[in-house]
């Protein structure tokens, strides 16, 4: 009974620190709550909140399993589209999951077709949808012309186009609505 209290006791001042080095660091940074400071400032934060599968985070403990099931899931042979969401807490560790899974061997070699795009909560669809087809063509002046000039349902028939027939895999990382998903669904064959 001692051994346990003493524990949760530590665990308790482990949290206490960790508490007071995030506020710290929120004063540091000037981070304030949601809904405070203005929208440049809000704008700014979710720039950096973007998110690229290049950048390697550090390893958490405990990941090798859950990667290891992730990677199994999108290895399956389904010839549908398929949605598998991680879900959890931020700082969870949601996207450095998601790019150990991106980037695993075995995956690289049976999509070879990927891109990874990031929502956050000031979502721009058509920006997402330009953001998704770059990734997935070489990119030249004429058709970056093209697409800055398209409307939505064009980039969405030519996403639709460039993923059909192929095996593709697409991380759409830091989706705050459900709607923004809702939106993306459409543009991706059920292949």
């Amino acid at each position: 009974r001692n051994v346990s209290l003493n524990k949760i006791g530590k665990e308790i001042e482990s949290l206490q620190t960790r508490l007071d080095n995030i506020a710290a660091s929120r004063e540091k940074f000037g981070i304030k709550n949601l809904g405070e400071g203005t929208s440049t400032h809000g704008e700014e934060l979710q720039r950096l909140r973007r998110s690229s599968p290049l950048s390697e985070d550090k390893d958490i403990v405990g990941f090798e399993e859950m990667t290891k099931s992730l990677v199994t899931e999108l290895l399956k042979e389904d010839t549908n589209r398929r949605v598998v969401s991680i879900i959890g807490m931020g700082g969870a560790g949601k996207t450095t999951l998601a790019k150990k899974v991106y980037n695993h061997a075995d995956v690289r070699t049976r999509f070879n077709c990927r891109a990874w795009v990031c929502v956050s909560s000031s979502y721009d669809h058509k920006e997402v949808l330009r953001s998704i087809i770059k990734q997935l063509n070489a990119m030249d002046n004429k058709l970056l012309e093209m697409l800055e000039r398209m409307e939505e349902e064009d980039l969405e028939r030519r996403l639709y186009q460039d993923l059909q027939d192929k095996c593709y895999l697409v991380v759409i990382d830091d989706v705050w609505e459900e709607e923004a998903w809702d939106c993306l669904a459409r543009a991706f064959p059920d292949v």
